[in-house]
């Protein structure tokens, strides 16, 4: 069965961060946001994964993440 296109999708990432050599502290974050229908989720899911790495300043691949939660649903909040 195919799942029907949505409007738009509605995201959250949430994750934690380690850098194995200790380069710099540990933390967490979250990033949310809205993208196209078109998409799809594991378009959603790439996107959001670079978006938390750009608002969160990860750059490198030193870092470690570990997701804690994944949402990507329709945006019915339209």
């Amino acid at each position: 069965m195919t799942e029907k296109t949505p409007a738009e999708w509605f995201y959250v990432l949430t994750a934690e961060w380690t850098f194995p050599d200790a380069a710099a502290p540990d933390g967490r974050g979250t990033v949310q946001g809205v993208l196209p229908g078109t998409l799809t989720r594991w378009e959603v899911m790439d996107r959001a994964y670079q978006k938390f790495r750009r608002s969160h300043r990860l750059a490198g691949e030193a870092v470690q993440l570990t997701v804690t939660l994944w949402s990507c649903e329709p945006n019915t909040m339209t």
